[in-house]
């Protein structure tokens, strides 16, 4: 017979019993005095486990839920987890320079794009996206004296788009030059 003692799995037989100072060959059970208390359970397990066959130990099964996590370009996304059964997640978006998370989308909840990180509980086996875009600049072209701009003089357009603006000379003036702001 097989016997679950603790987190290891023994063979059940009188020598079992001797090695805790419980069994005496010929004089049946007779712990010893210093022994008596800490091995009280174990004489009553021992007894116990000698009067049935085997023995069954039921674990129920851990769950566990697949996570997967999948970064548009412009950014990353932590890495796909595995969690058990009502685990929280933490899940954080990283946009690269000049993107910003455009939305979430998956099956995992829904959730603020304002928030780079986002937290919930698993449940279920769900997939959380992150999508990214360009960060979208506001340039707006003016003229000084003697000129102006053709339109459009202001335009919205994402990080890295070229943008083409024409100056009109007034009559009897020329275009001199471009002048940018500190925050070109």
């Amino acid at each position: 017979m097989t016997v679950l003692w603790g987190w290891k799995t023994v063979k059940w037989s009188p020598t079992l019993l001797h090695l805790y100072g419980l069994w005496r060959p010929m004089h049946g059970f007779y712990p010893l005095p210093e022994k008596i208390i800490s091995s009280f359970f174990v004489l009553i397990a021992l007894v116990f486990f000698s009067c049935v066959n085997e023995v069954f130990v039921i674990v129920p099964p851990t769950t566990t839920h697949t996570i997967t996590t999948v970064a548009g370009d412009g950014g990353s996304i932590t890495p796909k987890q595995t969690v058990s059964e009502n685990t929280s997640v933490r899940i954080t978006a990283k946009p690269e320079e000049h993107h910003q998370l455009k939305q979430w989308t998956g099956d995992c909840g829904n959730f603020d794009r304002e928030s780079l990180t986002i937290q919930f509980t698993a449940t279920k086996d769900c997939t959380i996206q992150a999508e990214f875009e360009k960060i979208h600049y506001a340039i707006t072209a003016s003229a000084g004296p003697g000129g102006s701009i053709a339109d459009p003089a202001a335009v919205e357009v994402p990080h890295g788009q070229t943008v083409r603006f024409r100056a009109i000379a007034a009559e009897h003036h020329v275009f001199g030059q471009w002048e940018t702001d500190q925050n070109s």
